[in-house]
Protein backbone atom coordinates (compact mmCIF):
# COMPACT_ATOMS: atom_id res chain seq x y z
CA UNK A 1 0.00 0.00 0.00
CA UNK A 2 2.96 2.34 0.57
CA UNK A 3 4.07 1.78 -3.03
CA UNK A 4 0.46 2.03 -4.22
CA UNK A 5 0.15 5.53 -2.71
CA UNK A 6 3.68 6.90 -2.67
CA UNK A 7 5.00 5.91 -6.10
CA UNK A 8 2.31 7.78 -8.09
CA UNK A 9 2.58 10.70 -5.67
CA UNK A 10 6.35 10.74 -6.18
CA UNK A 11 6.15 10.57 -9.97
CA UNK A 12 3.38 13.16 -10.15
CA UNK A 13 5.28 15.56 -7.91
CA UNK A 14 8.44 15.10 -9.95
CA UNK A 15 6.62 15.77 -13.22
CA UNK A 16 4.58 18.73 -11.94
CA UNK A 17 7.16 20.25 -9.59
CA UNK A 18 7.78 23.32 -11.75
CA UNK A 19 4.09 24.18 -12.36
CA UNK A 20 3.23 23.66 -8.68
CA UNK A 21 6.03 25.90 -7.41
CA UNK A 22 5.32 28.46 -10.15
CA UNK A 23 1.60 28.62 -9.36
CA UNK A 24 1.88 28.86 -5.60
CA UNK A 25 5.06 30.87 -5.09
CA UNK A 26 6.15 32.82 -8.18
CA UNK A 27 4.65 36.14 -7.13
CA UNK A 28 6.16 39.42 -6.00
CA UNK A 29 9.90 39.09 -5.41
CA UNK A 30 9.85 35.30 -6.01
CA UNK A 31 11.38 35.06 -9.50
CA UNK A 32 11.54 32.38 -12.19
CA UNK A 33 15.07 31.59 -11.00
CA UNK A 34 13.72 31.00 -7.49
CA UNK A 35 11.08 28.71 -8.97
CA UNK A 36 13.74 26.65 -10.75
CA UNK A 37 15.85 26.33 -7.59
CA UNK A 38 12.86 25.39 -5.44
CA UNK A 39 11.63 22.89 -8.03
CA UNK A 40 15.05 21.23 -7.95
CA UNK A 41 14.79 20.85 -4.17
CA UNK A 42 11.29 19.41 -4.56
CA UNK A 43 12.67 16.89 -7.06
CA UNK A 44 15.40 15.85 -4.63
CA UNK A 45 12.93 15.41 -1.78
CA UNK A 46 10.39 13.62 -3.97
CA UNK A 47 12.70 10.76 -4.96
CA UNK A 48 12.67 9.67 -1.32
CA UNK A 49 8.91 9.78 -0.72
CA UNK A 50 8.55 6.00 -0.91
CA UNK A 51 11.35 5.59 1.63
CA UNK A 52 9.91 8.20 4.03
CA UNK A 53 6.56 6.39 4.01
CA UNK A 54 8.05 2.91 4.16
CA UNK A 55 10.25 3.64 7.16
CA UNK A 56 7.27 4.64 9.29
CA UNK A 57 5.48 1.36 8.53
CA UNK A 58 8.54 -0.83 9.06
CA UNK A 59 9.40 0.88 12.35
CA UNK A 60 5.87 0.08 13.54
CA UNK A 61 6.53 -3.57 12.68
CA UNK A 62 9.61 -3.56 14.92
CA UNK A 63 7.61 -1.95 17.73
CA UNK A 64 5.05 -4.73 17.41
CA UNK A 65 7.94 -7.18 17.92
CA UNK A 66 8.87 -5.27 21.11
CA UNK A 67 12.11 -4.05 19.52
CA UNK A 68 12.83 -0.34 19.83
CA UNK A 69 16.63 -0.73 19.84
CA UNK A 70 17.17 -1.64 16.19
CA UNK A 71 15.07 1.25 14.78
CA UNK A 72 17.04 3.66 17.00
CA UNK A 73 20.37 2.25 15.78
CA UNK A 74 19.22 2.38 12.17
CA UNK A 75 18.03 5.97 12.59
CA UNK A 76 21.42 6.94 14.06
CA UNK A 77 23.20 5.39 11.07
CA UNK A 78 20.85 7.33 8.77
CA UNK A 79 21.70 10.59 10.57
CA UNK A 80 25.42 9.98 10.07
CA UNK A 81 24.78 9.12 6.42
CA UNK A 82 22.70 12.29 6.05
CA UNK A 83 25.58 14.42 7.31
CA UNK A 84 28.02 12.69 4.98
CA UNK A 85 25.77 13.02 1.93
CA UNK A 86 25.06 16.66 2.80
CA UNK A 87 28.77 17.50 2.89
CA UNK A 88 29.26 15.65 -0.38
CA UNK A 89 26.28 17.06 -2.30
CA UNK A 90 25.99 20.65 -1.06
CA UNK A 91 29.05 21.93 -2.99
CA UNK A 92 27.46 20.60 -6.21
CA UNK A 93 23.74 21.15 -5.67
CA UNK A 94 23.53 23.78 -2.94
CA UNK A 95 20.37 23.60 -0.82
CA UNK A 96 18.96 20.89 -3.10
CA UNK A 97 21.88 18.74 -1.97
CA UNK A 98 20.47 18.79 1.56
CA UNK A 99 17.13 17.54 0.23
CA UNK A 100 18.79 14.75 -1.75
CA UNK A 101 20.92 13.79 1.26
CA UNK A 102 17.75 13.47 3.34
CA UNK A 103 16.18 11.22 0.69
CA UNK A 104 19.29 9.02 0.47
CA UNK A 105 19.50 8.67 4.26
CA UNK A 106 15.84 7.59 4.38
CA UNK A 107 16.59 4.93 1.76
CA UNK A 108 19.51 3.67 3.85
CA UNK A 109 17.36 3.62 6.97
CA UNK A 110 14.64 1.70 5.16
CA UNK A 111 17.12 -0.70 3.60
CA UNK A 112 18.61 -1.61 6.98
CA UNK A 113 15.19 -2.10 8.56
CA UNK A 114 13.91 -4.26 5.68
CA UNK A 115 17.06 -6.40 5.68
CA UNK A 116 16.83 -7.10 9.41
CA UNK A 117 13.06 -7.58 9.40
CA UNK A 118 13.32 -10.04 6.51
CA UNK A 119 15.80 -12.14 8.48
CA UNK A 120 13.84 -11.88 11.70
CA UNK A 121 10.57 -13.00 10.13
CA UNK A 122 12.22 -15.78 8.18
CA UNK A 123 11.50 -14.16 4.84
CA UNK A 124 8.98 -11.79 3.28
CA UNK A 125 6.67 -12.56 0.35
CA UNK A 126 8.88 -10.76 -2.17
CA UNK A 127 7.01 -12.30 -5.07
CA UNK A 128 3.81 -10.61 -3.94
CA UNK A 129 5.66 -7.33 -3.41
CA UNK A 130 7.18 -7.58 -6.89
CA UNK A 131 3.85 -8.26 -8.58
CA UNK A 132 2.25 -5.38 -6.73
CA UNK A 133 5.11 -3.05 -7.67
CA UNK A 134 4.78 -4.07 -11.32
CA UNK A 135 1.06 -3.24 -11.30
CA UNK A 136 1.82 0.13 -9.72
CA UNK A 137 4.40 0.97 -12.40
CA UNK A 138 2.04 -0.05 -15.22
CA UNK A 139 -0.76 2.04 -13.72
CA UNK A 140 1.59 5.02 -13.48
CA UNK A 141 2.07 5.20 -17.26
CA UNK A 142 -1.02 7.34 -18.00
CA UNK A 143 -0.24 9.44 -14.93
CA UNK A 144 3.29 10.15 -16.15
CA UNK A 145 2.08 11.01 -19.65
CA UNK A 146 -0.62 13.37 -18.40
CA UNK A 147 1.62 15.14 -15.90
CA UNK A 148 4.49 15.68 -18.31
CA UNK A 149 2.07 16.88 -20.99
CA UNK A 150 0.62 19.46 -18.58
CA UNK A 151 4.07 20.51 -17.35
CA UNK A 152 5.29 21.10 -20.92
CA UNK A 153 2.47 23.53 -21.76
CA UNK A 154 3.68 26.93 -22.92
CA UNK A 155 1.27 28.52 -20.44
CA UNK A 156 3.83 28.12 -17.64
CA UNK A 157 6.29 30.43 -19.41
CA UNK A 158 3.78 33.32 -19.49
CA UNK A 159 3.27 35.76 -16.62
CA UNK A 160 -0.19 35.96 -15.16
CA UNK A 161 -3.04 33.74 -16.45
CA UNK A 162 -3.41 32.35 -12.94
CA UNK A 163 -6.95 31.05 -13.43
CA UNK A 164 -5.99 29.13 -16.58
CA UNK A 165 -2.93 27.72 -14.84
CA UNK A 166 -4.97 26.65 -11.82
CA UNK A 167 -7.50 24.91 -14.06
CA UNK A 168 -4.77 23.15 -16.04
CA UNK A 169 -2.95 21.93 -12.93
CA UNK A 170 -6.16 20.77 -11.25
CA UNK A 171 -7.30 18.97 -14.40
CA UNK A 172 -3.90 17.31 -14.82
CA UNK A 173 -3.93 16.02 -11.25
CA UNK A 174 -7.53 14.84 -11.52
CA UNK A 175 -6.97 13.05 -14.84
CA UNK A 176 -3.75 11.50 -13.54
CA UNK A 177 -5.44 10.10 -10.43
CA UNK A 178 -8.38 8.88 -12.51
CA UNK A 179 -6.11 7.19 -15.04
CA UNK A 180 -4.01 5.58 -12.30
CA UNK A 181 -7.03 4.16 -10.47
CA UNK A 182 -8.65 3.16 -13.76
CA UNK A 183 -5.68 1.00 -14.77
CA UNK A 184 -5.69 -0.63 -11.35
CA UNK A 185 -9.40 -1.37 -11.79
CA UNK A 186 -8.68 -3.01 -15.16
CA UNK A 187 -5.89 -5.04 -13.57
CA UNK A 188 -8.19 -5.98 -10.66
CA UNK A 189 -5.51 -4.93 -8.22
CA UNK A 190 -5.86 -6.13 -4.64
CA UNK A 191 -4.51 -2.79 -3.42
CA UNK A 192 -7.49 -0.99 -4.93
CA UNK A 193 -9.88 -3.26 -3.04
CA UNK A 194 -7.99 -2.60 0.19
CA UNK A 195 -8.13 1.16 -0.42
CA UNK A 196 -11.88 1.15 -1.10
CA UNK A 197 -12.37 -0.94 2.03
CA UNK A 198 -10.49 1.65 4.06
CA UNK A 199 -12.60 4.44 2.55
CA UNK A 200 -15.85 2.58 3.27
CA UNK A 201 -14.85 1.93 6.88
CA UNK A 202 -13.92 5.58 7.31
CA UNK A 203 -17.25 6.72 5.84
CA UNK A 204 -19.05 4.19 8.01
CA UNK A 205 -17.49 5.64 11.15
CA UNK A 206 -18.43 9.15 10.05
CA UNK A 207 -22.05 8.07 9.42
CA UNK A 208 -22.09 6.33 12.79
CA UNK A 209 -21.31 9.60 14.51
Amino acid sequence: MIFFIMVPAMLGLIALRQPIVHLFFEHGTFTAHDTAETALAVLCYAVGLWAFGGVRIIVAAFYSLQDTRLPAISAAIAVVANIGFSLLLMPRLGSAGLALATAFSAMINGGILVFVLNRRLGGVEWGSVGRSSFRVLVACLPLIGTCFWAASASLWTHPGDWIEKSVLLTAAIGCSVGGYLGVHALLKSDELDVMWGMVRRKLGRVDGR
